[in-house]
């Protein structure tokens, strides 16, 4: 499983309950009378009306209880603040990994050619009888009688035909990329032969991908590449050749796809995707159940809104691993196996499943939950699970609420001792120029020195934290 995938886990703490306020009244009330009789006993024929025994009387008292109390108190302080910080560092540290992985792709238009008609919508009961194909290699309906259209010229203009307004839209002012996956590269100049005749855009770069490779919808986004296009035109067109035994059933895709942050800065007229492609998380066969609830912990989309599971070109390792990932997870979804409704679905069907997904976002099914075969591994050797949907889990802002890298009752006790020594020192008569300044720089001295040693007990309690969750 990836490693960025690592959402923190992390144990709460709860501050412990500060005391009653109402004890600083009782030891100040105790410390008062036991002051006032000390005083009054040992002050014995001299004048009352003198500083010294006011400050024996009022002032030691009251510095006394603040020495005291502050300590009390300090203790309480230190753990609520800890505990606070350590439950921001979770709940931060969450907050910052849910929105990675809520990074998206808008599949802003899709087409699908499939030898079933209303895949789909057949697939989930919403339409006509479920297909059933298991093993079979089924062929896409017989082309254009035109002898002079090619096959895949006749798929290649029923896959872009429908969605050419959306692609002259979104690229009235930006660069597309189209993508072709096939069979062989010489596909490529019949799509560039194709695509003037269809009045689609010329600010466009066209690549091939062979049949081989797994392609991926989301990671050309995420890379460092500041020549990024505007947009993706991604095609699959999985056909048989010609006097050779079928290896898949034939199936063709389109998937036009954008970041939702070029959807809203570029275009003068908001364009409403139909479906988001999330970040998607892989794994091993023995580690499916783990990255499916890392998933779904990262909350992309509500997970109350999760109505299906799609399965596509997974080898039966990977499908036993996945059917016992939705059960570990109590996932109540139905899950759809695109193996058998349409036969083989080959490599290309890794697009089509999200394809297909999109679709029924649209129709009003809530969030999809996928899984395919990773793009980065063999087929036999990972898988890769996503989610498409419109809907997004929110994210709450978190706030630090406490006191950071400050204890202000240590600092009132220490300061209330501090008082005490200098007040006493000076009504017994200890009268020292240097005692005195030097508590004076002390008590100076005193909030920058704890300030600090709070900041360094702060940073090792961070260190924990972190070392906790690796």
């Amino acid at each position: 499983m990836s490693g960025q995938w690592n959402m923190p886990e992390y144990v709460p703490r709860h501050p412990p309950p500060l005391p009653s306020l109402w004890i600083i009244l009782g030891v100040y009330v105790v410390i008062q009378a036991l002051g006032a009789a000390i005083t009054i006993i040992t002050w014995g024929a001299r004048p009352m009306d003198s500083g010294d025994f006011l400050i024996r009387l009022l002032v030691l008292p009251v510095s006394l209880t603040c020495g005291l109390c502050g300590l009390f108190y300090a203790t309480y302080a230190r753990d609520g603040n800890l505990a606070r910080l350590w439950n921001y560092l979770g709940e931060a540290t969450t907050a910052e990994r849910r929105k990675w992985a809520q990074e998206r792709v808008a599949i802003v238009a899709c087409t699908t050619l499939t030898p079933e008609p209303e895949l789909a919508e057949r697939m989930l009961g919403l339409e006509g009888p479920k297909p059933a194909n298991t093993g079979k290699f089924l062929a896409l309906p017989q082309p254009s009688a035109d002898a002079t259209i090619t096959r895949l010229e006749d798929v290649l203009t029923t896959l872009l035909t429908p969605m050419a307004g959306t692609v002259s839209q979104t690229m009235m002012s930006g660069h597309l990329h189209v993508c072709l996956q096939s069979t062989t590269q010489a596909d490529l100049a019949e799509l560039q032969q194709l695509w003037p005749r269809l009045g689609l855009t010329n600010n466009v770069h066209f690549s091939w991908v062979s049949l081989d490779e797994n392609v991926s919808l989301t990671t050309p986004w995420w890379t460092a590449d500041y020549r990024q296009p505007d947009a993706r035109l991604t095609l699959g067109c999985q056909l048989h050749i010609e006097n050779e035994t079928p290896a898949w059933s034939e199936m063709a895709v389109a998937l036009l796809t954008t970041t939702p942050e070029r959807l809203a800065k570029r275009y003068s007229r908001p364009i409403k995707p139909l479906a988001y492609l999330f970040r998607p998380i892989a794994a091993e066969p023995d580690r499916a159940s783990e990255a499916l609830a890392t998933l779904l912990r990262a909350e992309q989309a509500p997970r109350d809104r999760l109505k299906q599971v799609w399965l596509s070109g997974l080898v039966k390792p990977l499908r036993h691993a996945v059917a016992a990932a939705v059960k570990d997870s109590e996932l109540d979804s139905p899950v759809h196996v695109l193996d058998e409704a349409v036969g083989d679905v080959g490599p290309v069907g890794a697009l089509l499943v999200q394809a297909l997904a999109a679709q029924m976002v649209q129709h009003g099914q809530g969030v999809q939950l996928v899984a395919a075969p990773a793009p980065s591994q063999a087929p036999a050797l990972g898988l890769e699970w996503n989610m498409v949907g419109v809907e997004l889990a929110q994210i709450d802002e978190v706030r630090y609420e406490g006191m950071p890298s400050y204890n202000l009752p240590l600092c009132l006790g220490l300061t209330g001792f501090g008082n005490g020594l200098i007040w006493g020192a000076d009504t017994l008569g200890v009268k020292s120029p240097a005692f005195f300044w030097t508590m004076v720089g002390v008590m100076v001295a005193l909030p920058i020195l704890l300030t600090a040693a709070s900041w360094i007990r702060d940073q090792l309690l961070t260190d924990e934290f972190f070392e906790a969750l690796e």
